[in-house]
């Protein structure tokens, strides 16, 4: 059986431009008829085109596949074939994390209203923290770039968080003093493979929890504190350590955004 390429690009549901490419890899290879100078392609040329799309739809690049379907014994194959199973296993683990994350900002949206400029005290499992900016200037330090690009692999597991020390939620006025950095769950660091001790470790503990919402485009102001330190004086709570707070939704306001911060303060 001898196709034209527009009869097969019907008989396979694809398009004659993914044909041409896919010969211009050498996938496929149609054969001239002497006779009328045509090109056709085969049944051959068919199975290998199903194939092809098979593997890429495994994952592998196109290059991987035509490497595939040309120079590789079905042992080699096989041996290609088990290294792509672990990489797939690794990206459903992956996506497992990610759906439980999701979980976890579902809960916090839903009580965006419930805890805006309300206290509650919450248990924070143990993460890790890669700091690499205070205020808004980034270190030189190049190994610690390097791990923040390590770190940032692994988005949306990862999280943009600011952390107040103590020393800045003891005053009310002068400068405040806040630090930039990544953090990531200790469990979820364990499971990616990445040595927990190349970061800072944050063991588990309890905090005070509030929402806050900053209106204006400037850094971190004595207003964005007032609520958790209103209710530390409030409260005579004198044991507490650095705070940590990150934006959880953003919205527009006329000309302007709306952004709602978390902050947690370590009790």
């Amino acid at each position: 059986m001898k196709y034209s390429i527009k009869q097969m690009a019907n008989l396979l549901g694809t398009t004659t431009h993914k044909l041409r490419h896919y010969q211009k890899v050498g996938i496929i290879k149609p054969v001239t008829d002497e006779t009328t100078g045509y090109r056709y392609y085969s049944v051959l040329d068919t199975r290998r085109f199903n194939l092809a799309c098979y593997y890429g739809n495994l994952g592998y690049s196109l290059n991987e596949v035509g490497e595939l379907l040309t120079n590789v014994t079905p042992s080699e194959f096989s041996n290609r074939l088990h290294i792509k199973q672990e990489e797939l296993k690794k990206e459903i683990e992956f996506k497992q994390m990610c759906l439980s994350k999701i979980d976890r900002m579902h809960k916090e949206l839903g009580n965006i209203d419930k805890y805006l400029n309300k206290v509650i005290e919450i248990e924070y499992d143990e993460f890790i923290r890669l700091e690499f900016s205070h205020k808004e200037i980034i270190t030189k330090n190049k190994s610690v770039l390097e791990k923040r690009s390590k770190l940032l692999e692994f988005c949306p597991l990862v999280q943009w968080v600011s952390r107040i020390p103590k020393s800045t939620l003891e005053k009310s006025s002068g400068n405040l003093d806040y630090f930039y950095g990544l953090n990531l769950m200790s469990k979820d660091a364990k499971t990616l493979g990445l040595n927990i001790d190349d970061y800072e470790l944050v063991p588990k503990s309890k905090y005070l929890y509030t929402i806050i919402v900053k209106k204006t485009r400037e850094p971190f102001g004595w207003d964005t504190l007032k609520v958790i330190q209103d209710f530390i004086k409030e409260n005579n709570i004198e044991n507490y350590g650095d705070a940590y707070s990150t934006c959880i939704y953003s919205t527009s306001c006329g000309e302007d955004y709306l952004n709602f911060h978390n902050i947690m303060l370590k009790i």
